[in-house]
């Protein structure tokens, strides 16, 4: 029976999963929901910050005070992002993008919005 899924995540996965996605949408209404936080692209300068990764189970420590650093880091999140976006077109599936921390009602009901037009066109 044909349904529509949410996959909820933030994405940041080193495997790819394109052909999940690809799988799952041929049979499926699917809809990406990314989640982002502001800090992803701006760090705040607060010193030396553990970073743990638990997908790697790995801990990087990052000096936020370095602004090239910080500015690779939003550069390298940006360009993920962009990635993800081309991915998800090419597979057919939806997204949306909810920030952390931020009213998210009206970016909802927009995507919703945008989606029926886009479909009864």
């Amino acid at each position: 029976k044909r349904s529509t899924v949410f996959v909820i995540s933030d994405f940041y996965d080193p495997r790819d999963f394109r052909d999940s996605l690809k799988i799952l949408k041929h049979r499926h209404d699917v809809i990406a929901v990314v989640l982002r936080d502001g800090r992803d692209y701006d760090v705040p300068d607060i010193g030396m910050v553990p970073f743990f990764d638990p997908e790697m189970k790995q801990t990087i420590w990052v000096d936020t005070a370095d602004r090239a650093a910080a500015q690779r880091l939003k550069r390298d999140s940006e360009a993920a992002d962009k990635k993800l976006q081309k991915m998800f077109k090419t597979t057919g599936v939806d997204f949306i993008t909810l920030n952390c921390g931020e009213p998210y009602i009206k970016t909802i009901t927009s995507f919703f919005r945008q989606r029926t037009r886009r479909r009864f066109r």
